[in-house]
């Protein structure tokens, strides 16, 4: 598929095709719905993740190749433990549907266009980037969570100072 379609395209539909097998996967109420969403997510991987290796290759210094691609290895392999804790976490503390949908969000981030909008007859429009909109969405909500979540594990407030920064982080 490569060839004649090019590994840019490939591993944005790749990510495109995951974001739905994550949220059939989170919200699935029977076997056969978790098992399409696994299986679509499955497509997306097998997609996203030989493309991002060959433009890795691609656009590396070629004396700096083997490097490059021992560090691009590593990441994968941090991200593939890391990544099941926090969703794991997610999962147990809150919903299957929580933690589904934080990683939908999350790789939703690179098919955002970087560009500003532009619309005919309104200016205005241009400096909303969709890309960095939909990162504080992100951010916001991981300040939220976080907060949410020292609240759970700190109990009961003490003293006048953590009621009033845990609530401005809960809130954020």
């Amino acid at each position: 598929l490569a060839p004649r379609y090019g590994e840019v395209r490939l591993a944005t539909a790749g990510l495109a095709i995951i974001i739905p097998g994550l949220l059939l996967t989170g919200f699935a109420r029977s076997v056969g719905m978790l098992y399409f969403g696994v299986f679509v997510m499955a497509i997306g991987a097998a997609t996203v993740i030989p493309s991002l290796r060959a433009l890795v290759s691609r656009y590396a210094p070629t004396e700096r190749q083997g490097e490059v691609l021992g560090v691009f290895a590593s990441l994968g392999s941090l991200a593939r433990a890391a990544g099941p804790l926090v969703a794991g976490a997610l999962y147990w503390r809150f919903s299957s549907e929580v933690a589904y949908c934080a990683g939908a969000a999350i790789i939703i981030l690179p098919l955002l266009p970087t560009e500003p909008i532009s619309v005919a007859g309104m200016p205005f429009l241009e400096v909303l980037r969709p890309r960095k909109i939909w990162l504080i969405v992100v951010l916001v909500s991981g300040i939220g969570l976080t907060g949410y979540v020292a609240a759970k594990l700190l109990g009961p407030p003490q003293g006048p100072a953590l009621p009033g920064l845990r609530r401005g982080l809960a809130s954020a």
